[in-house]
């Protein structure tokens, strides 16, 4: 940087001198003082009179403190010229290209649209034979069950060889061999006996009893009283003793177990059954399975007593096998004379339609497959047609455009964008533009 300094004030120096009058010829004379001051973007020398008669005055020099830039007076104008001349090129070239290019209309058609649907059936497809299928579950009962105690019950007869009649009260207590003590529940009333008879007739009288404590434990076998009592008289119990019980908790089978059980059999046998039919059914054709006969049995009722049930459930199913594009192809004709007879003319599918079975049916061995279908016709617009609206609305007004446009058949609704409404189409016919889309 010092060095570049130097060389400034050096060239200032220089051409200070050369620009004095008779500098070249002149002798020097007196001394002069000279002040030079360093800026960033010039020099400024000063320079004092001496003893020269020579008149000095102060000289400003700005130099640039970056070698090889120089300023020109003819970067101004030069600037203008190309400006100028750069606009007047791009406003021809902008005429070119509208030439080439000329600027088009778009106008946006909403055409109209409307849903058909139809309901109806088609005899296709040929029926599977039937397939059975069974499965059995078990699980342990939830229900709960509480048995009293109950004390058995049977007859004991009383025999009386006597002469006279004998009565044994009721609730005389009989001792068992099995230890179990019986009391009677009525009157026994005995006749004598008939000595006289051959061979003697020995009275008997058989009266209800039951066990003095409850419990199993009174059931006791047949003749396990055969015992002399009450006046001597035999008593005996010539049949078993029943129903005495224990008092006890125990395990039932309710609702929910029956229930929880089907559900899962029907569920894993709908799977099943569902793969058994498949296995049934060509690579081109589709299934729809008729009406199932189920069936659900059980080795033990509900509020019966178990630690465990066991449910099985039968299931005999058939179905329908049938071509899906034969039905579609079906369907679809039909629609589309539904649509043609309540639309007219000038209308076509759009897309494809959808279609759902609701019920096969089998009648004398022939399948019948009921089903609900819809479609979407929108009124398509023909290039013809398309051409004849663009020579009714070249040069048209917008208004009057969008008249036209809206009093034309299967048009909806009409929208023209970048066009005033005092504004004019193109007259070419050409550089309008339709974008059609169905309405909603």
């Amino acid at each position: 940087m010092n060095e570049d300094i130097a060389q400034d004030v050096n060239l200032v120096m220089q051409r200070i001198y050369n620009d004095s009058p008779g500098a070249q010829d002149q002798e020097p004379e007196d001394e002069e003082v000279i002040h030079v001051h360093h800026f960033p973007d010039a020099l400024v020398i000063i320079k004092e009179p001496g003893k020269s008669t020579t008149t000095n005055i102060p000289v400003v020099d700005s130099t640039p403190t970056a070698p090889g830039k120089n300023h020109s007076s003819l970067f101004i104008p030069l600037f203008v010229v190309s400006t100028f001349i750069f606009l007047i090129l791009s406003t021809i070239l902008l005429q070119i290209f509208l030439l080439i290019h000329p600027p088009t209309t778009t106008i946006i058609l909403i055409l109209r649209s409307q849903t058909i649907s139809l309901s109806d059936s088609i005899r296709t497809g040929r029926v599977i034979p039937p397939i059975t299928l069974s499965q059995s579950q078990s699980a342990p009962t939830t229900g709960r069950g509480h048995q009293d105690a109950r004390a058995a019950t049977g007859t004991i007869t009383f025999y009386n060889g006597q002469l006279q009649s004998v009565i044994v009260p009721a609730g005389t207590l009989l001792p068992s061999a099995s230890g179990i003590q019986i009391i009677t529940d009525a009157d026994a009333n005995i006749p004598a006996a008939d000595l006289t008879a051959n061979p003697p007739v020995i009275a008997e009288v058989s009266v209800p009893a039951h066990a003095v404590n409850a419990g199993s434990g009174g059931n006791i076998p047949a003749y396990n009283i055969n015992e002399v009592c009450c006046s001597s008289v035999v008593a005996k119990n010539t049949q078993a003793f029943h129903g005495g019980q224990d008092e006890r908790n125990f395990q039932t089978v309710t609702s929910s177990d029956m229930n929880s059980l089907s559900t899962m059999l029907k569920s894993s046998l709908a799977q099943s059954m569902l793969g058994a039919l498949q296995g049934q059914v060509k690579p081109t054709e589709e299934l729809q399975t008729l009406p199932c006969s189920p069936a659900i049995t059980a080795d033990h009722q509900i509020g019966q007593e178990a630690e465990q049930v066991k449910v099985t459930a039968t299931e005999t199913c058939s179905g329908v096998a049938y071509s899906q594009n034969t039905l579609q192809s079906q369907a679809k004709d039909l629609l589309s004379a539904r649509a043609a007879k309540k639309l007219g003319s000038g209308y076509s599918l759009l897309g494809t339609i959808h279609l759902t079975i609701i019920q096969a049916i089998v009648s004398h061995a022939t399948p019948i497959l009921a089903f609900s279908c819809s479609g979407t016709w929108v009124y398509t617009l023909t290039h013809t047609a398309q051409e004849h609206l663009r020579q009714l609305i070249a040069g048209k007004s917008k208004d009057q455009a969008v008249s036209i446009l809206s009093h034309m058949p299967g048009i909806q609704a009409v929208s023209i964008a970048g066009v005033d409404d005092n504004e004019h189409l193109p007259k070419n016919p050409d550089l309008v533009i339709f974008q059609t889309f169905a309405g909603a």
